[in-house]
């Protein structure tokens, strides 16, 4: 899941070198209760303990997030193409993932077109035999107050909604997990056909 997320930070680094950035990657959302008052807050999963609170930061023009608020669904359709084989190997994951983007409102209402746009249909990760995005099935939801309040808590909105842009992009991603697979080497039991991608054969 990791591997995914920072797939997509990649992407966002190297399509948009030229804003200033902080990716924050796989993030949860705990809650601090204090004087009976609760506070929602993001914080990191970096497989330390380690835990940062995510906040909106001036010194960025971009700032993301992503978590995983449902559930992995198993399967065996992969973009709409049945890879049921009989084999371990053969299970088509999907998982929909929430990303949060926050940019400067001095970038433009129409930055985040463009950026959808640009997503990838997949990518390529070791230990991964496809990774593949959902983009027809992509949902941008763009009400700003309501992600404000769900992802930040009770903070001073009137500050934020000046400065800042808020986003939330579902997306869907579907992939087959398999050690050791790689750029040059598919599943046992595969065959690298036209185009690169690894297609199952019985």
């Amino acid at each position: 899941m990791i591997e995914i997320i920072t797939s997509f930070d990649a992407w966002t680094a190297a399509t948009y070198p030229l804003l200033t950035q902080k990716l924050w990657g796989y993030t949860e959302l705990v809650h601090k209760t204090e004087s009976g008052s609760d506070q929602p807050m993001p914080v990191t999963i970096n497989n330390t303990s380690d835990r940062q609170q995510i906040a909106l930061d001036d010194r960025y023009q971009l700032i993301t997030w992503f978590r995983l608020p449902g559930t992995i669904e198993l399967g065996n359709e992969l973009d709409g193409n049945d890879w049921a084989f009989g084999l371990q190997q053969g299970i088509v994951q999907r998982v929909n993932l929430r990303w949060v983007i926050a940019h400067r409102v001095e970038i433009g209402d129409n930055w985040i077109f463009g950026f959808l746009k640009s997503l990838p249909g997949k990518f390529t990760i070791a230990d991964y035999q496809i990774t593949h995005i959902d983009k027809a099935g992509l949902v941008l939801d763009a009400d700003h107050e309501a992600i404000y309040l769900t992802e930040l808590g009770k903070t001073v909105y009137e500050k934020h909604r000046f400065t800042w842009n808020l986003y939330v992009l579902n997306v869907g991603v579907e992939y087959i997990l398999c050690p050791g697979a790689n750029d040059n080497l598919c599943c046992n039991d595969s065959l690298i056909t036209e185009g690169g991608d690894c297609l199952i054969q019985e």
